[in-house]
């Protein structure tokens, strides 16, 4: 889909020391574990300490991101859309082991009020007083981009001057389980830096913010396109085309690809991108396999300009060259969600 919109602030909580930082982290992060785990952000200076205590971890990354967001733009949003996969799961889980273990009695209300998927942009826009249209997203893999389309048409139509769009997601150990059963990933620790040589997908977490406006001077958002169902290397090739033709490029400088290590799923994806002789970054071994990892994509590519960390993440023979002045980022999730996200730096 043909959209356009200006990224005028971002920010990222994820596995990398990136949180209250604009830019790329000053190293790249890739320790041994099972989950890769965000790096903790010093709430407190984004959230009152007595509201932090009794919110559960995703509402806690989301209302911290988002916050960091409002912060770096100096101005607060008309709209607040996000997205979300999984919603609270922490506390969802919390709340059921509760019922089970004190028999349906005695059971304490902050877990379950949380278990909602909007609860964090619900926070949102109690912090910041915000009134006006507030929408989340639960579409599986696909939602963030979602987030985006409507977030954009939103702007398009006039219905909005400024909004503010993220994505978020925690991981839990028993959620972890369920994606391994279902074959998303593989239980057990590794090296974060060779889950695509070792073909170990590794489960992961975060939350990415961005204020987004219909003029500006920052990365603007040219196209962003999905498909659910069958995922093929033709499906692959068609989404990109359409969104090349709708931002009017020949070829992007770069492409961040979301190959996650799973051979069964990069297959498809690898060989889609291989017709394209061009630098290819991948970014699943920064933040981990989630549903809303497009955020962290996003956050990524509009932080392009630093090259040399970029080109760290390349696995093509090809390299940057120069700055580039054209993204495209491919995220598939599981075998039946992909989306293509065009931006122009």
């Amino acid at each position: 889909m043909k959209l356009q919109a200006h990224i005028t602030a971002s920010s990222c909580i994820s596995a990398q020391h990136n949180s209250g930082v604009e830019g790329l982290p000053a190293e790249w992060q890739f320790p041994v574990t099972a989950i890769h785990e965000v790096q903790r952000p010093d709430y407190v200076r984004y959230i009152d300490p007595r509201q932090v205590r009794r919110m559960g971890k995703s509402v806690r990354l989301a209302l911290c991101a988002a916050n960091l967001c409002v912060d770096q733009a100096h101005q607060v949003p008309d709209a607040i859309i996000t997205a979300t996969g999984l919603g609270s799961m922490g506390s969802t889980e919390k709340f059921i082991t509760q019922v089970l273990e004190n028999d349906e009695e005695n059971l304490i209300p902050y877990a379950f009020l949380q278990t909602t998927f909007n609860t964090s942009g619900a926070q949102i826009a109690l912090q910041h007083q915000i009134t006006d249209y507030n929408m989340t997203w639960v579409h599986k893999g696909i939602g963030f981009e979602w987030a985006l389309i409507d977030a954009i048409t939103l702007l398009e139509s006039g219905e909005a001057s400024r909004v503010l769009c993220g994505g978020f997601d925690e991981m839990t150990t028993n959620h972890a389980h369920v994606m391994s059963r279902a074959g998303l990933s593989v239980e057990g620790e590794v090296n974060t830096a060779r889950i695509f040589a070792e073909n170990h997908p590794i489960p992961g977490e975060g939350a990415g913010f961005f204020m987004l406006e219909p003029h500006g001077d920052g990365p603007k958002i040219t196209s962003v396109n999905v498909h659910t169902g069958t995922v093929s290397e033709e499906v692959v090739r068609g989404l990109i085309e359409r969104s090349l033709q709708e931002s009017g490029w020949d070829a992007p400088d770069l492409i961040l690809s979301g190959e996650n290590g799973l051979p069964a799923h990069d297959l498809y994806l690898a060989n889609a991108l291989n017709t394209y002789s061009l630098p290819q970054a991948r970014f699943k071994h920064l933040c981990g396999e989630f549903e809303t990892c497009t955020a962290f994509a996003v956050w990524l590519a509009t932080h392009a300009t630093d090259v040399e960390k970029i080109n760290a993440l390349v696995h093509t023979h090809l390299k940057l060259a120069q700055i580039p002045g054209k993204v495209l980022i491919v995220n598939q999730y599981s075998d039946d969600n992909l989306g293509v996200i065009a931006l122009e730096l």
